[in-house]
């Protein structure tokens, strides 16, 4: 899907500091189908309620 949304003209991929300030600085907790991390500093919704952790 990422390839598909760069091939928009005008389109370009943003650094990772920006992407924290677009996603209100929440934090990327899952990797692989796991969270990494818990809490309300998770960007995932299963994250931040610790049902997966």
């Amino acid at each position: 899907m990422l390839h598909s949304i760069l091939k928009i003209n005008g389109v370009s991929k943003i650094k990772k500091e920006e992407q924290q300030k677009i996603n209100g600085g929440r934090k990327q907790c899952i990797q692989n189908g796991v969270c990494t991390d818990c809490g309300e500093k998770c960007a995932e919704i299963e994250c931040v309620f610790c049902i997966d952790f």
